[in-house]
């Protein structure tokens, strides 16, 4: 079978992971990319993105290619985004199978296998069950009794249980890099994404980890990890082949495993030899841990603090860290040459003035190299946005829109939690760690931060690029900007004037 990927915005690795899958069974794969210009969780623009709309370009591109099934990967983000470009291909042929993967569809797979244009969708993970159904299309044999997808036939929805998570992440192919590789040039500017992790011991409430722990069972979902051999094995093979400057790499909790960090801190330093990013927890962020970051060559490092508010931390967040351990780890990681990035959550239900303010004062305090502040999102099935149901935060009819991904936002601007104020003070704190101490508590005090600008095309697009830049020039530290923010910048450059291109063509 040829199975057509339609993937938005970003790279993305499992889909990479479900292609080589696809491919060791037997089947051909191929990529059909939207980059979704201004029209992503990251940033959003009405006029912008209908200026930029290329969905009716992809869709004749996908039926070009003659595919025998379609498959799209879905994020809340961009649901509707694909709900119409489903309805598009439908439309030209309505016999062509069409199949959406990935969070949305695990959230309310019951709303989406609804659709008319949705005929297979697929919970949880995909690598083995998505192959086990092609082979069935393929053969021509029922497709109903296969664990993690859902089917629907002469009216009737087959529902079926997930099968048990894969433990042995060794045993899987190495993800399809030429997927999107091929398609997506722009990708090999040196920045190479590895998953080195799946899972996650923390239950936070607003990340769709805890979704997963409640589809799978507690006894069912924990965290993975591959072997360090396994992780080296295909850098190394990487490496040789696209010559990468910095590794990304995705892991909730890299540095959950002091043994497996000891033995990746040698081997990575010696076999590849390059710097990477990485994201860590505070609560466990010890002398060793950092320690052993430093010696593997990691220049960046991505800290999650929230807020400042323990109790909103605890209660709502369902983050056990306390301020201590916050203050613990950035004094730590202020001690090596990794540039630290701290992440903020606004919106969180009880944070009111005070706690803005106390969030101002304290990110003053830990100076992080930059402080990247985004607001709350309340995803489907996620225990935080069943808690903005019981509590009366959200509405039934917004509930209703978040499962159906409308008004979503992004999460720099313009989300269901927006406030203006606290927009303003969050692009005034982004420039915090290029301000003496002094300067940027004279002016929290006299609340100067109401002069700034609440646009996340200033925060985001000028300010996470500048600043980083300035504080690596200042102090010396070999971090550079955060890899993806650098990246999505180019990536959206490109793709925007290819779109522009196009448009002038036609």
């Amino acid at each position: 079978m040829h199975i057509a990927f339609i993937c938005f915005g970003f790279e993305n690795i499992g889909v990479e992971y479900v292609s080589a899958c696809l491919k060791e069974r037997g089947h051909r794969t191929s990529l059909v990319f939207d980059p979704a210009l201004f029209d992503t969780y990251v940033l959003k623009s009405g006029v912008l993105g209908k200026m930029f709309d290329s969905r009716a370009r992809i869709v004749e591109r996908v039926l070009a290619s003659k595919p025998d099934l379609v498959a799209f990967s879905v994020m809340t983000d961009n649901y509707q985004r694909a709900c119409s470009m489903a309805e598009q291909i439908k439309s030209k042929d309505a016999s062509l199978p069409v199949i959406f993967g990935g969070v949305h569809p695990t959230s309310v797979p019951e709303m989406v296998i609804k659709q008319p244009y949705v005929d297979y969708l697929c919970v949880g993970e995909g690598e083995e069950a998505i192959p086990e159904l092609c082979d069935a299309l393929a053969g021509g044999s029922d497709t109903s009794g296969i664990r993690n997808i859902w089917s629907k036939k002469d009216g009737r929805i087959f529902a079926n249980a997930p099968r048990p998570m894969s433990e042995d992440l060794d045993a899987l192919p190495f993800p399809d890099k030429e997927l999107f590789y091929s398609e997506l040039p722009v990708l090999k500017r040196g920045v190479y994404r590895i998953n080195v992790g799946r899972g996650c011991h923390l239950r936070c409430s607003f990340c769709t980890n805890s979704l997963m722990r409640d589809i799978y069972g507690h006894a069912g979902y924990k965290k993975r990890k591959r072997s360090v051999r396994n992780v080296m094995q295909e850098l190394k093979q990487a490496k040789a082949k696209y010559d990468f400057r910095h590794v990304l790499i995705i892991d909730d909790w890299f540095t959950d495993d002091v043994v497996w960090l000891e033995e990746f801190a040698d081997l990575f330093k010696q076999e590849i030899g390059v710097s990477f990013a990485c994201d860590v927890f505070p609560g466990k962020c010890d002398q060793k841990v950092v320690a052993l970051l430093q010696r593997a060559g990691c220049t960046v490092a991505s800290i999650g603090i929230q807020t400042y508010s323990e109790k909103l931390r605890r209660d709502v967040l369902h983050r056990q860290d306390s301020n201590d351990d916050i203050v613990e780890a950035m004094a730590l990681f202020q001690k090596t040459k990794i540039f630290v990035y701290a992440d903020f959550i606004l919106g969180i239900p009880g944070q009111d003035q005070e706690e803005l303010l106390n969030i101002a004062h304290f990110v003053n305090k830990v100076r992080a190299d930059f402080v990247f502040f985004l607001w709350l999102r309340y995803y489907p099935g996620t225990p935080i946005t069943q808690m903005a149901v019981t509590n009366a935060w959200i509405t039934s009819e917004q509930l209703d829109e978040i499962n159906a991904g409308k008004n979503t936002g992004s999460y720099f601007d313009r989300s269901l939690t927006y406030k203006k104020e606290a927009a303003k003070l969050a692009s005034f704190l982004s420039l915090a760690p290029l301000l003496p101490r002094g300067v940027v508590s004279a002016m929290i005090d006299r609340k100067m931060y109401r002069i700034f600008p609440s646009s996340s095309l200033f925060y985001f697009r000028f300010m996470s690029i500048i600043v980083p830049f300035m504080k690596r020039l200042w102090s010396g530290k070999k971090g550079t900007f955060y890899f993806t923010v650098q990246e999505n910048c180019w990536f959206h450059l490109y793709y925007a004037l290819q779109t522009l291109k196009a448009n002038f063509r036609n």
